[in-house]
């Protein structure tokens, strides 16, 4: 049973030919999220926060997980599906305007941001806060400002999370030798482990372990080939592997040829 209440959509009467580049199109705090299937995209663009439950959302062919603290933005006519899975609410808000694709310049040039290990509680509270400016008339600029603000915000989240993938590898390389789970990594990245391994994937093509595995065969080829006194049991350990007859099977399989051979 969710603990959550479904609150009221704002509705504006903006329209794409408003004078400010930037409109509040519609809002809400608060949503029972259902299923929605737009094969032609939406005329607005929105960022959308998952709050509680589970679903889905599919980009381009790609499917997404969504769930607490995951939100994702769709551009103006940009192809996008999400799925309710159980108990899915989530909090929007949607811009209509002449400028308003400039937002996501540099950030989502595709159309579409996934983002993971956010507080879905901050960016209700910011949503609220814009429904409540809107409500209390403070002004189509000051509107306009806020939600400019707001999504300028999220891409920018989005871009830190992404730099900090990026470091976990220089990370992994510094400490080839160290015991690395798939939770201490996460938590270096300072995302959750779903997170950590779609934007992985996402961005080199790879799972994290299968990353971190061929940074550390690589490193004990180097140590084999270096000329030192060293045996493949040593190589094994000093590059991260716990069992070196695994390590020796993981070897053959990347280099065709063994540890043994190889030093």
């Amino acid at each position: 049973m969710s603990s959550l209440n479904s609150e009221r959509i704002v509705w504006t009467t903006a329209t794409e030919v408003d004078p400010l580049p930037v409109n509040l199109f519609s809002a809400c705090g608060c949503h029972k999220q259902e299923t929605v299937v737009r094969p032609n995209g939406a005329p607005f663009y929105q960022i959308l926060i998952v709050l509680e439950g589970r679903g889905r959302v599919v980009f381009d062919g790609r499917e997404y997980p969504l769930f607490r603290g995951v939100g994702f933005y769709a551009g103006a006519n940009v192809p996008v599906e999400y799925y309710d899975d159980g108990g899915l609410f989530s909090a929007f808000v949607s811009v209509v305007g002449r400028g308003a694709d400039l937002l996501a310049e540099g950030y989502a040039r595709d159309g579409f941001l996934y983002m993971d290990g956010i507080s879905s509680r901050k960016y209700r509270d910011d949503i609220s806060e814009l429904i409540s400016a809107y409500k209390d008339g403070v002004g189509c600029g000051r509107l306009s400002a806020l939600v400019y603000s707001f999504f300028i915000d999220f891409f920018e989240s989005a871009r830190k999370s992404a730099s900090l993938i990026e470091e976990l590898t220089t990370y992994i390389e510094r400490n080839l030798d160290k015991r690395l789970t798939l939770k201490h990594l996460a938590s270096v990245a300072s995302v959750s482990v779903s997170g950590l391994c779609h934007r992985f994937k996402e961005r080199y093509g790879t799972t994290v372990m299968e990353y971190l595995i061929l940074k550390r065969l690589a490193y004990a080829r180097m140590l084999l080939d270096s000329g030192a006194v060293m045996s493949v049991k040593e190589a094994a350990f000093a590059s991260g592997f716990d069992d070196p007859s695994y390590f020796c099977r993981a070897y053959k399989k990347r280099y065709g040829t063994t540890p043994g051979a190889d030093r």
